[in-house]
């Protein structure tokens, strides 16, 4: 087991189980999707499409937790791309001035 450090104050156990394989991504996708009444919580759109979306993008160094993971309309979870919210949110600022 590893336990991984993002923040001092904040810590969480990684260990095989928090590895997604392809054919249970399925289920975990639908688990966070009912978890989040289908509703996106960046925005609050209710109408979807709606995708599960890496809060810590796995590219850096976000896992397949649910606590990782929640419902994002398309719109906004191509929008962020692979960015935290924070910095989503501050890139979106800067556009709209």
């Amino acid at each position: 087991m590893i336990i991984k450090i993002t923040n001092p104050n904040e810590w969480y156990k990684i260990d095989s189980s928090c590895v997604v394989r392809d054919d249970d991504w399925t289920q975990l996708r639908q688990l966070i999707l009912e978890r989040d009444n289908f509703t996106c919580q960046y925005c609050g759109d209710k109408d979807g499409p709606f995708e599960a979306d890496h809060v810590m993008p796995k590219s850096r160094g976000g896992t397949d937790d649910e606590s990782n993971l929640l419902c994002a309309c398309r719109t906004c979870n191509r929008s962020k791309k692979d960015r935290t919210p924070e910095e989503w949110f501050e890139s979106m600022r800067w556009q709209n001035g």
